[in-house]
């Protein structure tokens, strides 16, 4: 399973996928393909000056 982990400088999100944070946060909205582009190649990680988001492989038990 994977996660989606948003860090804030005061917190940190957890997301099931991408949409749920585009609809929380319209106003990063103008940044939707660049991440979807840097989260596609592998790199799991994207950095911006408020945030970083970062995708994850967890284990359920």
């Amino acid at each position: 399973m994977r996660v989606i982990l948003v860090i804030f400088n005061d917190r940190f999100e957890i997301y099931g996928s991408l949409k749920p944070f585009f609809e929380q946060y319209p106003q990063y909205i103008e940044l939707k393909d660049k991440i979807y582009y840097v989260m596609s190649r592998k790199k799991k990680h994207y950095k911006h000056t408020n945030f970083e988001i970062q995708r994850l492989n967890i284990r359920r038990n």
